[in-house]
């Protein structure tokens, strides 16, 4: 795996959620502009929906798990955060419908005030990777098996 690249697609029910979606708002800022244009504010309205329905495709066309000897990233327009192999003690599955998560090596310190509480929630959120591939044992199966075999290399 020394010179290896992985670039996982999400799996299929993650981009039909997302087209649907894009559809809907699409949907939204078309109707917006032909029956409300003399209300205030209809603009408005058809503009954000237009932009997030937008935002939809994009991120359904550039969403990409990509799996490299160094590490792994998770990107969803744009570059995405970088996490190294070393960072991570595991890989285990979420609750369905979401895909998998990673525990870090290192356990964060229990927090103790409720802004310590929204940062570990925050931090904890961003460990959670939506599914990748046919089922969730199988990206958990290739994402340990990637991690055991960056462990094992020199």
């Amino acid at each position: 795996m020394a010179d290896e690249q992985l670039e996982l697609r999400p799996n299929w029910s993650v981009v039909a959620i997302l087209f649907f979606s894009s559809a809907m708002c699409l949907l939204i800022a078309v109707t917006t502009l032909l029956t409300s244009m003399a209300t205030q504010g209809a603009w408005l309205v058809a503009s954000a929906a237009g932009l997030l329905g937008f935002l939809g495709l994009v991120i359904a066309v550039r969403i990409r798990l990509i799996l490299t000897p160094d590490g792994f990233r998770y990107r969803v327009v744009w570059k995405g955060r970088f996490v190294p192999w070393n960072e991570v003690r595991r890989f285990e599955p979420d609750v369905p419908p979401l895909g998998v998560y990673w525990l870090p090596v290192d356990r964060p310190p229990m927090p103790e005030s409720p802004s310590q509480w929204w940062v570990a929630m925050s931090a904890a959120q961003a460990r959670h990777i939506p599914l990748f591939g046919a089922s969730r044992k199988r990206m958990v199966e290739t994402l340990n098996s990637w991690l055991e075999g960056q462990r094992l290399t020199p």
